[in-house]
């Protein structure tokens, strides 16, 4: 019984929280003087950016290419370890 209502007290503070957030975000006319301008993106971020992006692309829409990969790759492994063929 203890832990349903801690679990419950959690749930609440949790809820609070991220509706303040929410509140801040949408709800709250912005402040002109605590404005600021972006930052440029360096070129070496976008492009560490724009390579985890392309790789879980990849990783999400060919999933099986992967894991056939990783199962060759683990086949040699094991095999070339116990002395089995190689492929």
């Amino acid at each position: 019984m203890g832990f349903a209502i801690l679990l419950a007290f959690n749930s609440v503070v949790a809820a609070f929280y991220y509706l303040r957030v929410l509140v801040v975000m949408y709800m709250r006319e912005p402040d002109p003087a605590n404005e600021s301008a972006a930052a440029p993106v360096p070129w070496a971020v976008a492009t560490v950016l724009l390579v985890s992006a392309a790789g879980t692309l990849y990783l999400g829409l060919f999933p099986a290419r992967v894991m056939a990969f990783a199962a060759q790759a683990a086949d040699a492994i094991l095999l070339g370890a116990v002395g089995g063929p190689k492929w």
